[in-house]
């Protein structure tokens, strides 16, 4: 494969510093996340590419592209010389050009990260390398740490060292309990650097280790070191509860669709019944219905349903029911696959609390749940623990935080929801009930599984 040597320098601090090598064909998208882990920065902010030979920018910052194609598309709104400006710079979406004509063109790219803290950095094209053996980057040398997030700039920055490296500061011990929540250690440590970039940023054309990389970047903590697996084994991912169903499920529509659905837009209640008596039910239930008739009555086939349609695998068209081609192709695919595009689409496509109403977990902390899991999951533990946690990470998940009624009732909604119908169903957790007359809804444990540790890799 061929790859590219890139020296990687900001500008104002020019003696830090990194030498990667990066593989052909990625996105400028990617290639900012390549940068934000050889700098131990963790991509909280906008950023953009530019070169001297183009005005092009490529960016996050879809306001700043909107912006542009709306006096692109309309002239004689132009006021002032910023809006002469922006459309003097055409702003294109960085995941959607590939970095390699712009780079071997100019040599020399431009990095603008934070556009408070405005850092600059250049990247240059040293070297082209042919029969590069890996899918992910490597970074081959470096020297001193970056500045950690939102410090203030290059004089933030300065005022940061200098009570970070004098005791005798008078915020010496705020800098460094400060910088340490930052993840800076004063210190750049390139074997660290390189764990990151094989296992959180994995460059691959595979469909496995693209989905890998968004699950990364969407389900778990940026800087954490923990990762989904792409070399997770198809076999065992079979076998997992809600991956098993939903195949056999997609399976049977495909075979006897299209489907007449019920006037709500439901299973025929034939067909309910039918897979109900085959054992289509939760993994974990509290109970288990006795009679069953219609898809309002099996739960977890309605949750196969709607998480089908919401993922985009099951349509209704014109009263029926039936597969898309995205459906037909899950069928096709690995199951190494299915299981994290479920899981992304469970997550971010399906509302885990839609039969209440409200998400129990609003999506963007599961990956909080996945990093406390990872760290402390070994060990059977109360779910109240990992539910207390949650709330101490974001306070607003409880309303009345004097209420010890409200505190119960969210842990029970954490380990019903999140636990036992979320968490079990992709085979990451065990869990086990048991009574106390004592406690409203008894105590409830949970623990990580061997298969956790299969489908994410920690070091």
């Amino acid at each position: 494969m061929l790859a590219y040597q890139l020296k990687i320098e900001m500008k104002e601090l020019p003696t830090v510093w990194r030498r990667v090598i990066v593989p052909c064909r990625i996105s400028f998208e990617m290639l900012h996340y390549v940068i934000q882990h050889v700098m131990g920065w963790q991509s909280y902010h906008l950023y953009e590419f530019s070169s001297s030979d183009d005005p092009t920018c490529y960016t996050n910052d879809l306001e700043g592209i909107d912006q542009y194609e709306y006096l692109r598309e309309n002239p004689d709104r132009v006021r002032d010389r910023w809006d002469e400006q922006t459309l003097a710079h055409p702003a294109v979406l960085a995941s959607s050009v590939q970095m390699d004509p712009i780079l071997i063109r100019a040599k020399t790219l431009d990095y603008l990260y934070d556009f408070g803290d405005h850092w600059e950095v250049t990247v240059t094209l040293e070297e082209m390398l042919e029969d590069y053996p890996n899918s992910f980057a490597v970074c081959t040398g470096g020297k001193e740490p970056a500045p950690p997030e939102d410090v203030g700039g290059t004089g933030g920055y300065m005022d940061f060292l200098e009570a970070w490296h004098n005791p005798a500061h008078e915020e010496h011990a705020h800098m460094v309990a400060w910088g340490e929540s930052q993840g800076f250690t004063g210190r750049f440590d390139r074997e660290r650097v390189n764990q990151f970039l094989q296992y959180k940023l994995p460059l691959g054309t595979r469909d496995l280790e693209q989905l890998a990389e968004e699950c990364n970047r969407s389900l778990l903590p940026f800087t954490e070191a923990i990762a989904f697996n792409p070399a997770l084994r198809p076999d065992k991912a079979k076998e997992v509860h809600l991956v098993q169903y939903m195949l056999g499920f997609l399976q049977i529509i495909d075979e006897r669709g299209p489907l007449k659905a019920t006037a709500k837009g439901n299973l025929p209640a034939k067909l309910v019944m039918e897979l109900f008596a085959q054992g289509y039910d939760y993994l974990y239930a509290p109970f288990r219905a006795r009679s069953v008739r219609k898809e309002d009555d099996a739960w977890f086939l309605g949750e196969l349903h709607a998480l089908g349609r919401s993922a985009g695998l099951i349509k209704k068209h014109k009263g029926e029911i039936s597969l898309t081609k995205k459906g037909r192709k899950v069928l096709q695919a690995s199951p190494a696959e299915t299981y994290l595009r479920l899981l992304r689409d469970y997550v971010f496509t399906y509302n885990m609390g839609f039969r209440k109403d409200y998400e129990v977990l609003p999506s963007w902390l599961i990956n909080y749940l996945i990093g406390l899991l990872a760290r402390y999951g070994s060990v059977e533990r109360e779910s109240k623990f990992y539910s207390e946690k949650l709330v101490r990470i974001y306070p607003l998940l409880l309303k009345d935080h004097e209420s010890e009624r409200e505190q119960e009732t969210f842990d029970y909604a954490i380990f019903r929801w999140v636990m036992e119908q979320f968490l079990a169903e992709f085979g990451l957790v065990e869990t086990r009930r048991v009574r106390d007359e004592g406690r409203w809804g008894g105590k409830q444990f949970v623990r990580k599984t061997e298969f956790f540790d299969q489908v994410l890799i920690t070091w």
